[in-house]
């Protein structure tokens, strides 16, 4: 802004900078949508604690560039304007996991959670599984981004354990966060529920003697089972895989029964 003054007739003119007594912090979503609202009045502000969303990618935080791919403010922190302000999100595509592995997962502010990427190469049940001390939660969407299912403290202690029927060939996304707003970090892994056939538990497709040893080191205590092994393994009923089991194996593997 210029000012003017006029002095026994002479002008003199002088540049004055006139600061604002507040700023604008807009939040763009940045491909995603539902960015928080407009903050006015102020200078210095707390960063929202609402976040954005968007299928298949994970929000880490806030850029003043639209580009950038690190955050440098996230939920919760301070930021001071010099002017009025655009944050932009900043998203991390969704890994991709495999079933037999274990993934780690890091909750750094509350609402945040992960994305993750799952293409299952056989058709059948899959286990969705949490371990650790944060009380995990997790949701499983397919491409459009409908919800397939959820889970919360369906596992030991505050995990999560979640069963669902997946097709061969087709990506879902695995959505990993924490219970109300929690922080710290979870492990999980994917696993493909084993179905077996009555006496069948190596899983060979034949019932036989080896079916039989397998039972009869789990009798003795030189073995666990899986719980579809123990469930193929009651052949009496009764509750137990014990000797009792291996007999009935036995016989069958010998021709004196038909039927298991």
């Amino acid at each position: 802004q210029t000012l003017t003054a006029t002095f026994r007739g002479m002008k003199f003119y002088y540049d004055v900078t006139v600061e604002a007594d507040s700023y604008t912090l807009h939040y763009d979503a940045n491909g995603g949508s539902g960015a928080p609202s407009d903050q006015t009045g102020s200078k210095t502000y707390t960063i929202s604690s609402a976040v954005p969303t968007r299928l298949g990618y994970t929000f880490i935080g806030w850029s003043t560039s639209s580009s950038a791919t690190s955050a440098s403010y996230i939920p919760g922190s301070s930021i001071t304007l010099t002017g009025n302000t655009t944050l932009y999100a900043v998203w991390r595509s969704a890994s991709i996991i495999y079933t037999g592995s274990t993934y780690t997962t890091t909750i750094s502010f509350g609402s945040q959670g992960w994305y993750y990427k799952f293409t299952p190469s056989a058709s059948g049940t899959y286990i969705f599984e949490s371990t650790g001390s944060l009380d995990s939660k997790v949701y499983v969407y397919n491409s459009s981004g409908t919800q397939l299912g959820s889970n919360d403290d369906g596992g030991t202690n505050s995990n999560f354990k979640l069963e669902l029927s997946l097709t061969s060939g087709t990506t879902y996304y695995v959505y990993v966060c924490a219970y109300s707003s929690k922080t710290g970090t979870t492990s999980f892994t994917v696993s493909q529920k084993q179905t077996l056939k009555k006496g069948d538990l190596n899983g060979d497709g034949d019932v036989d003697a080896g079916d039989a040893v397998l039972i009869s080191r789990y009798d003795a205590g030189l073995i666990t089972l899986t719980s579809a092994q123990l469930q193929a393994g009651d052949l009496n009923g009764d509750g137990e895989v014990d000797a009792g089991d291996a007999v009935i194996i036995s016989r069958y593997d010998a021709g004196l029964i038909s039927n298991i």
